[in-house]
């Protein structure tokens, strides 16, 4: 997204047949209607991506940080022989789940290897799972966005009647609690930059602030905010400052009366919730199991200045929005959800730590449930950053550039030789790759072949076993490769 790689990656994606996932970072890249457009992967991702995911042999990971979320807690990739190439400029990222390091722009870096790969091409069949996985995505969200529950309608009717109501160049903006990781299966973006997503650190409150900033950056576009009853508590006040500024915002605040994100984790653990309900503590029992708090939302965006419309049902959420559409100041719909009325998650889990001990017996079945679960997390381990021995330095003085660091695990070591950047913006590029294999003995090398350089200004060597050189041998034709030293 940052490197404005849509284009390459469409062009990339078309010709090789090679399906592409979200991440809640790149959401967007591909329109929602790309034939390899598999949608949102890992822990909230989608049935197609995460079983893809699981049994590839190879994943190029462009520009993802393979966080805990992508990566289902390291149960996403299950094939056994799978490898990583990692295309990003940021060097730790990049040495994740011992993959091939390439530290790179990610629109140039996909325009070689689409060149690399000219007339390659997936399988018939592995094409047509491709289609038939998104074709029965496509109707899951349909039934998600129809469910006709209610009222308290659901939280997947709410995020579709606004998508619908939405136009291509228009933005959503959200952060925190179960609503981002139902957006990013759901979510159906048009065109690049329509989908502002803050879930680095799900940061509650964000999201008014966020949309004024969005609608700063770009008045021509309608910014959607959906946030929920509990980052709304957070931080309303940006609502001042829009009608301040002129900065028209419309936001959908859903009120599910509690926390429903972190209560169903809690359920899920075996635990009940604890704290997640909007409710009195009752002197009896001396828990938060009284009434419910009678927090009026619409009034509070009133009284900050914005326009308030109450919807209870899909109908009148779909005339609140049309209507918001023509208003020229913020204007806040609260809508009521029922919190457990969940879109469920597919083909994918989540490490969250059960109790060992405990009395009740929902969180020792949890537990059992839970240490069987990490049986599947596998030990990717990233590649370490160390200074090479002295004999390693001898061998590298004979290199015609000078020596910048070493990269190094039990199957892979990646040096990368370069003449300083003459800017802080502009890389070294690869013109040489160097495929050595390393004699047991330090400071011998064999079987060494160099490419023949169009410049001098980096050099790359690499030593690899066998089965990771046949997965990337198309690489050393990357000639014009940005790189960055480590």
């Amino acid at each position: 997204m940052y490197s404005q790689a849509s284009e390459a990656l469409d062009q990339f994606a078309r010709r090789t047949g090679i399906p592409v996932t979200e991440t809640q970072a790149d959401k967007g890249s591909l329109p929602y209607d790309h034939p390899q457009n598999l949608g949102a992967v890992g822990v909230t991702g989608t049935p197609g991506a995460n079983i893809l995911a699981r049994d590839a042999d190879l994943v190029i990971a462009v520009g993802t940080r393979l966080s805990d979320f992508t990566t289902a807690s390291k149960t996403a990739f299950q094939n056994p022989k799978v490898r990583f190439i990692n295309i990003t400029v940021t060097e730790m990222d990049a040495s994740k789940h011992t993959g091939l390091p390439l530290a790179a722009d990610a629109r140039v870096a996909l325009l070689e290897l689409a060149a690399a790969l000219e007339g390659y091409r997936v399988s018939d069949e592995y094409s047509a799972s491709i289609s038939l996985f998104k074709q029965r995505w496509e109707e899951e969200t349909d039934r998600l966005f129809n469910l006709r529950h209610g009222p308290p309608i659901s939280q997947g009717e709410v995020i579709g009647a606004v998508n619908r109501s939405s136009r291509p160049q228009d933005v959503v903006v959200c952060a925190a609690g179960s609503l981002p990781g139902d957006l990013h299966k759901l979510w159906r973006t048009r065109q690049p930059g329509g989908y502002h997503l803050e879930y680095g650190y799900s940061s509650m409150g964000y999201e008014i602030a966020g949309g004024l900033g969005v609608k700063i950056a770009d008045p021509s576009r309608e910014v959607y905010v959906m946030v929920g009853d509990g980052s709304y508590l957070m931080m309303s006040s940006e609502i001042v400052t829009s009608i301040q500024e002129g900065c028209k915002l419309t936001i959908i605040l859903l009120d599910n009366h509690g926390f429903s994100s972190i209560g169903g984790l809690s359920q899920s653990i075996g635990s009940n919730g604890f704290g997640t309900d909007y409710r009195y503590r009752r002197p009896e029992s001396g828990q938060l199991d009284g009434d419910v708090l009678p927090v009026d939302f619409a009034l509070n965006a009133a009284g900050l200045g914005a326009r308030a419309i109450r919807a209870v049902t899909r109908e009148d959420l779909e005339r609140a929005l049309e209507e918001a559409r023509g208003e020229s100041r913020t204007t806040v719909i609260v809508v009521e959800v029922d919190k457990e009325m969940r879109v469920p998650g597919y083909e994918s889990w989540w490490d969250v730590a059960v109790a060992e001990v405990s009395e009740m017996e929902s969180v020792q079945r949890a537990r059992a449930q839970y240490e069987k679960a990490r049986e599947k997390e596998r030990d990717l381990p990233s590649i370490l950053l160390r200074r090479p021995s002295a004999n390693a330095q001898t061998a590298l003085r004979r290199a015609p550039e000078p020596f910048v660091p070493w990269v190094r695990n039990s199957c892979l070591a990646l040096v990368i030789a370069a003449t300083p950047a003459p800017a802080r913006t502009t890389f070294p590029t690869i013109t040489s790759f160097r495929w050595q294999r390393e004699s047991s003995r330090a400071g011998q090398s064999m079987e060494t072949s160099t490419t023949s350089p169009r410049s001098r200004s980096c050099q790359v060597v690499k030593s690899t076993p066998p089965e990771l050189m046949s997965m990337v041998r198309p690489l050393p034709t990357l000639s014009s490769f940005p790189c960055r030293t480590l």
